[in-house]
């Protein structure tokens, strides 16, 4: 007998086939979070330490404030990300 258990939180569903097999169907959202931890380390990592540098320089500047708090917030997410 077949069993599914959906996690709420997000819509991923552990199953079980009816030879006892145990699979997990990702949510879209787990499921393009390899891509998206690619793409934000490319990000995080193309992004030249001159523009930070200048941002920190001004952070008077809304603009500046945004880039710093990005890239600060990204470099976060990729740390939890890789359990840090």
């Amino acid at each position: 007998m077949s069993k599914t258990l959906v996690i709420k939180a997000c819509k991923c569903m552990v199953k079980r086939d009816s030879g006892g097999q145990v699979y997990i169907d990702y949510c879209p959202k787990h499921k393009a979070a390899p891509d998206m931890y690619e793409a934000l380390e490319k990000l995080i990592n193309d992004l030249p330490d001159c523009t930070i540098d200048w941002a920190r320089d001004g952070m008077g500047n809304t603009n500046a404030n945004c880039i710093v708090n990005s890239r600060d917030s990204g470099k976060a997410a990729l740390a939890k990300a890789r359990g840090e």
